[in-house]
């Protein structure tokens, strides 16, 4: 059984997870500008938008968003968050995806209301090779075109459940054991 304590550091990995992986892709997003060599952007160039779902979990407000802000302040200083709450409506959500494409987001990180709404706005953002980091909550999409950090040790397949039934029968198998 796990503590609330293990809850916390596994919440915690995760998002040190998503913040590293949106640092990689902020960086490689700035390394490449129209006139070929690396080098200079300004800090509108470095724009990641974290959308979260709802503010009735305490959480989201009170550790998610300070601990992804200070961690996004610490590796890139220069880059700009645009945060958007979708207060559990995906309608909502999605025009908040589609403002922060509208203003130059480089990576969307998304904890969806509806993981099945939420392929339009990855499909969108992927038309306009925007990466889309899925949080805390797995996207489903026809095709594996999200990353998420809780589920980075499993299969790529665009059939998520049957992986959890089958480790599920594996985790069984190993404490029979």
């Amino acid at each position: 059984m796990r503590t609330s304590k293990g809850r916390r550091t596994g919440r915690a990995a995760r998002l040190a997870v998503t913040v590293s992986a949106v640092a990689l892709l902020v960086a490689a997003c700035s390394t490449s500008n129209g006139n070929g060599g690396g080098g200079s952007t300004t800090a509108a160039g470095k724009k990641i938008a974290l959308l979260l779902p709802e503010t009735k979990t305490t959480r989201y407000e009170a550790q998610d968003k300070p601990l992804f802000e200070a961690k996004v302040k610490a590796l890139c200083s220069d880059c700009q968050i645009l945060y958007s709450n979708a207060d559990q409506q995906a309608d909502q959500q999605q025009n908040q995806a589609d403002a922060a494409l509208t203003n130059g987001a480089k990576v969307l990180v998304l904890d969806p209301v509806d993981s099945a709404s939420a392929a339009s706005i990855v499909a969108k953002a992927k038309s306009q090779n925007v990466p889309v980091i899925s949080y805390d909550r797995l996207i489903w999409t026809p095709t594996s075109t999200t990353t998420s950090p809780s589920t980075t040790r499993r299969s790529a397949s665009s059939k998520p459940a049957r992986w959890s039934a089958s480790s599920r029968r594996t985790a069984r198998a190993r404490r029979r054991s």
